[in-house]
C-alpha cells in the first residue's frame, strides 16, 4: 500500500480523500472539489493516486483558504510549498493595502488643500521670481532723475532706500502680483 519516496519517509501509493486533504492541509470537501475540477478520478474503492492528487491540489489551491483549516492559522504547520505561497500572498496583500492607503492619504491631502502638484508650485515660483526681478529692476530708472539732481550723499541714500521700500511694498502685495500693478 505504500512505497518509499526519496527522503526516507513512507507515502501511500493510493489514498482516500481524507488522507489527501490532511496531507495538503485543506478540507475534504475542498480537496474533492479541486480533484473533480482537475478531472482526477477515484478508483472503484474510492481512492486516488496519492502523489498525483497532492500535487494537483497544491498547484490549484488558493493558499489563503487553507490557512485556517488544519493549521489553525499557524502557517508553520503547513508544508513548505503551501506556507511559502501563503507568506507571498500575505506580503502582496499587505503591500497592496499600504499602497492603497498611501494613495488615499495623498488624494485626501489634495482635496483638503494641504498638498499641491509639484508642477504648479514650480510654475508659481518661476512666475514670482520674474515678478520680483521686474519690480526691482525698475528702481534704477525711477530714482535716476532724483539722484542726478542731488549732490548730497545722505539725500541720495534716502532716495534709493525709499524707492527700494516702495518696490518691496508693491511686490509683497498679493493682489498686485495676481492682478498686476497699474502704476508700472
Amino acid at each position: 500500500m505504500t512505497d518509499q519516496n526519496g527522503d526516507g519517509g513512507r507515502t501511500p501509493k493510493r489514498a482516500n480523500i481524507s488522507a489527501i486533504a490532511e496531507a495538503t492541509h485543506t478540507s475534504r470537501k475542498r480537496a474533492a472539489a479541486i480533484l473533480k475540477a482537475a478531472d482526477r478520478r477515484r478508483d472503484a474503492r474510492g481512492t486516488y493516486l496519492f502523489k498525483e492528487a497532492c500535487e494537483t491540489i497544491t498547484a490549484l489551491i488558493d493558499p489563503s483558504r487553507s490557512v485556517g483549516h488544519q493549521a489553525g492559522g499557524d502557517a508553520s504547520a503547513l508544508s513548505d510549498g503551501v506556507a511559502g505561497n501563503i507568506s507571498a500572498l500575505s506580503g502582496a496583500k499587505a503591500a497592496h493595502e499600504v499602497a492603497r492607503t498611501r494613495r488615499l492619504q495623498i488624494e485626501t491631502a489634495k482635496l483638503e488643500g494641504r498638498l499641491v502638484d509639484r508642477e504648479a508650485v514650480t510654475a508659481l515660483a518661476r512666475d514670482l521670481a520674474v515678478h520680483v526681478r521686474s519690480g526691482l529692476s525698475g528702481v534704477g530708472a525711477r530714482t535716476a532723475a532724483d539722484l542726478a539732481a542731488t549732490n548730497d550723499p545722505a539725500k541720495a541714500q534716502a532716495i534709493v532706500d525709499e524707492a527700494i521700500h516702495a518696490a518691496l511694498a508693491r511686490l509683497s502685495s498679493l493682489d498686485t502680483y495676481i492682478l498686476g500693478d497699474s502704476t508700472e
